[in-house]
């Protein structure tokens, strides 16, 4: 199925399309959640930020998104301690403990209405066979810095059958076209120049400039 899973708002706003020479500090290319967030942040540093996106604000990857914010990645634990070491592995955990502090904090600084709350995220075992390596990655986790309670034994709060599942708690979720409408209201107000329909072709480099 190919409908996002998220639907673009009748007052999303519209975008002139680049049709003069401008410049800038930054020019980012694309206008879904990881250009804008990135706007946001070098505009707050001072920064003159220019965004060109090759469709509409919000109509790429980030319509699809789950919009579930975790600390969990896709890599392993077990294989993140082995390969890069436990304190990297901490400190790639907090960065995502971090991010989520961050977004929190921006939704409220801005008073952006998009359904943010803080919630548990679930790593459940489907299968008998699961249920002990979940309960090692349970103790990697915690090993890790990371708020992670083994239900095994306990109340089931899933509401369907499972082994046993991690609960990671002090995650979060949110209305992700919400936030980046409260977002791209931001970036107006800091002056940040947004293109639609100005796809980047070709980029050349020297060593006083990008073009």
């Amino acid at each position: 199925n190919s409908k996002p899973t998220w639907e673009i708002e009748k007052n999303n706003p519209s975008f002139a399309t680049l049709e003069e020479n401008k410049t800038a500090d930054v020019v980012i290319i694309g206008a879904g959640i990881t250009g804008l967030l990135s706007a946001y942040a070098l505009a707050k540093a001072g920064q003159k930020v220019i965004i060109l996106e090759k469709e509409s604000p919000l109509s790429g990857t980030t319509l699809y998104t789950t919009a579930c914010l975790t600390e969990i990645i896709d890599t392993d634990v077990h294989d993140l301690i082995s390969t890069r070491g436990l304190e990297a592995a901490r400190l790639i955990f907090k960065s995502h403990q971090d991010a989520i502090g961050a977004i929190e904090n921006l939704v409220n600084e801005e008073k952006i209405e998009c359904e943010f709350m803080r919630c548990s995220s679930f790593i459940f075992a489907a299968e008998e066979s699961h249920a002990k390596g979940l309960a090692e990655r349970c103790v990697d986790l915690k090993i890790c810095g990371i708020d992670a309670v083994l239900s095994e034994g306990k109340e089931n709060k899933l509401n369907f059958p499972n082994h046993c599942y991690i609960e990671v708690k002090n995650q979060a979720k949110f209305h992700p076209i919400l936030f980046l409408q409260g977002i791209l209201e931001a970036l107006k107000s800091l002056g940040v120049e947004i293109y639609s329909h100005s796809e980047a072709k070709e980029i050349s480099e020297t060593e006083e400039s990008v073009t």
